[in-house]
């Protein structure tokens, strides 16, 4: 994605919004420290952001009391 495309997308959202990037893949690699991503989609969703037993950032999708609405970058590594 190009930087003139990710402004227009972000400026169609609320500037008030908290944005996050998120990517779920299953092959990363935790031990690799500098990884290189590509932007897939950028939405907005409900969800409730919390951490987990080992403190790892945890986030559940929902519009359920305590949720809030935020900015989502969807990533993919490049491989």
């Amino acid at each position: 994605m190009k930087v003139q495309d990710l402004i227009n997308k972000l400026n169609k959202l609320d500037p008030n919004l908290q944005i996050y990037g998120i990517c779920d893949e299953e092959n990363l690699d935790s031990k690799i420290i500098d990884m290189i991503f590509d932007i897939e989609e950028i939405s907005t969703n409900n969800a409730v952001l919390s951490r987990d037993e080992k403190r790892n950032p945890k986030i559940t999708w929902s519009s359920e009391k305590g949720s809030q609405k935020i900015a989502v970058l969807s990533l993919t590594s490049v491989l």
